[in-house]
């Protein structure tokens, strides 16, 4: 979510971090701009959106590459808004699953839902900046 506060400062912040008596869904979307876009998408065998799926997306194989992170939606879409200095190969990898994923059976993250016991497939991707088509990502 992109957020302004009294000072006037604004930046981008983490949704599932914010109270608010405003209802956030009806907030409008705004587009960042000046940015690039690596955007995915993980589905189940029956097309069903799977929430929640963590991935980092890292360049290179430094002891501290640089780094960026993206969580699925409800839609089980997620985006990683990139510099536009950012170039060159990236990989995307499947490394969580939040507690608020509709695999598990309740918050306390300790059983999968039936028949989501599985890995998502593939593990990872490889892209080249800038990036045009949509990653596609299984939940088997």
């Amino acid at each position: 979510m992109y957020a302004q506060i009294p000072d006037g400062t604004t930046g981008w912040v983490f949704t599932q971090l914010v109270q608010s008596d405003v209802d956030l869904q009806a907030v409008p979307v705004v587009e960042p701009q000046g940015v690039q876009l690596i955007k995915g998408r993980v589905l189940d065998l029956q097309g069903t959106p799977i929430q929640g799926v963590g991935f980092s997306i890292l360049q290179g194989a430094a002891n501290q590459p640089p780094t960026n992170r993206a969580l699925t939606d409800s839609n089980g879409e997620f985006y990683s808004f990139m510099p536009l200095s950012a170039s060159g190969g990236w990989t995307v990898v499947h490394d969580s699953i939040a507690c608020k994923s509709n695999v598990w059976t309740d918050d306390s993250c300790s059983y999968y839902k039936e028949p989501y016991k599985g890995i998502v497939d593939p593990q990872s991707m490889v892209v080249t900046l800038p990036q045009i088509d949509i990653l596609e990502f299984l939940w088997k």
